[in-house]
């Protein structure tokens, strides 16, 4: 079974990492497919591994702890060239970020998007070695698959990026533009381009995010902004579309003045009107960047079409992240008209991703705990404990949200030693305490 036909089998519809299947046995049956020897691995041509969708899926459903331990399978049978790894190393590494990310973990979840983005900065030719067709993607009207519990704020068109992008030897590109292309013909090598610049923007949106003010002092910060300031010589629209959204994200940490509004906006579509792979990361970065302007209702409409989004394109991650920023945003707009999209949202998350379902579970009960709708608010609560009592979930942060959201309604009904007994259980889980909040003490 080659490795495309691996990563069809295991992620078609109810596949086994969405059936129960038990992660230990499709790791398992991975290493059947691809023997533990790494010359063998670097044999196939497709770039990641199959192993690498494998883990996203198991990702996807909320097994943090078995994907962790998919990705650093993925990661050992990444592609190198002599001792240096190559870009295929960057989803790997990212995504090992966001299952510590999700574990609470924030000190590991930053040593691996900057490992990343450092392989970024020192194969700054890979984009180069990409072989892309400059022909316009055929885009579709979206059908909903139920998606339909907010009002999107535009029509949705959807286009197909290409999986697997045929790439040319970088010392071929290096000689002549000919040279390359013949190359490429001649070579097995595919790279999924989509899936290295999707995470390359989730760890700069991470590391701005977590680093707060000090982004911009960072030794990163400079050369990643000029790598993706720099003219690419790719002009297939979809990946021009993707660059601009990576340079808004990497300017948000620049002391130069950048439109990095502009630059989303203009990125979240391939061409001014279809929707693509890094749609739902642009508009959740321009609703948080809305958000922190305190500009609320253009915000809400930001977080709520890249919760639809992220939906369709299969992004539970980022829609999660979309439900919970848009709940703390309707809060402080002083509204609660989300409560009963989030319920639809929540019960259409049922079965597809643990980590969404809960995080509208949560929304819904938040601002229900605001309404003062106490009664509705500890009925939602009560979906929570069962999801994430499973055994094969692992996702702290979420609990420590739960405790923070029970410690809300608590107090909201007079039970102040219940209350605080929930926020310390939230800050003992993110690593912190009532002295130093949600930080590692020695920091």
């Amino acid at each position: 079974m080659t490795a495309l036909r691996a990563r069809r089998f295991w992620l078609r519809p109810g596949s086994v990492a969405s059936a129960g299947i038990p992660a230990c046995l499709i790791l398992a049956c991975l290493l059947t497919i691809f023997p533990g020897d790494n010359a063998h691995a670097q044999a196939t041509g497709d770039m990641p591994r199959a192993e690498y969708y494998v883990a996203r899926e198991l990702f996807r459903v909320g097994r943090t702890l078995e994907a962790a331990d998919g990705f650093t399978l993925s990661l050992n049978r990444a592609r190198r060239i002599g001792e240096q790894r190559w870009i295929d190393s960057v989803p790997s590494l990212v995504m090992l970020g966001e299952c510590h990310y999700q574990r609470g973990e924030l000190a590991l979840a930053l040593e691996h998007y900057d490992n990343a983005l450092m392989l970024l900065l020192a194969n700054p030719t890979w984009v180069d070695q990409l072989q892309l067709s400059s022909e316009p993607l055929p885009a579709f009207d979206a059908a909903s698959k139920g998606i339909q519990w907010f009002s999107k704020s535009r029509p949705m068109r959807a286009a197909a990026v290409p999986s697997g992008v045929p790439i040319a030897d970088a010392a071929q590109v290096r000689s002549t533009p000919q040279a390359a292309v013949a190359a490429a013909s001649s070579s097995a090598m595919h790279l999924d381009a989509s899936e290295v610049l999707r995470t390359t923007g989730v760890a700069l949106m991470r590391r701005w995010e977590a680093l707060g003010p000090l982004a911009k002092h960072s030794p990163l910060s400079g050369p990643l902004e000029a790598l993706f300031t720099r003219n690419s010589s790719q002009q297939a629209p979809w990946f021009v579309a993707s660059w601009r959204v990576l340079q808004g994200i990497s300017g948000l940490a620049s002391d130069a003045p950048v439109d990095s509004q502009q630059l989303l906006r203009q990125g979240a579509l391939v061409g001014n009107q279809s929707d693509y792979f890094l749609s739902p990361l642009a508009l959740l970065v321009l609703g948080k960047i809305e958000m922190r302007k305190a500009n609320y209702a253009a915000a809400i409409v930001d977080y709520q079409d890249a919760s639809l989004v992220a939906a369709h394109f299969d992004q539970h991650a980022i829609a999660a992240e979309a439900v919970e920023q848009l709940a703390a945003c309707v809060a402080s707009s002083g509204h609660n008209s989300t409560i009963e999209p989030l319920q639809r949202l929540a019960s259409w998350a049922n079965k597809k991703s643990n980590l969404l379902q809960l995080s509208a579970w949560l929304g819904a009960s938040e601002l229900a705990i605001y309404a003062s709708d106490f009664a509705l608010a500890d009925k939602l609560l009560r979906q929570c404990p069962p999801l994430l009592r499973n055994l094969e979930t692992a996702l702290p942060r979420v609990q420590a949200r739960f405790l923070f959201v029970n410690a809300l309604s608590a107090f909201g009904q007079k039970r102040g030693a219940q209350g605080v007994a929930s926020l310390e259980q939230a800050l003992t889980i993110m690593r912190g305490s009532a002295n130093t909040g949600a930080a590692v003490a020695s920091i």
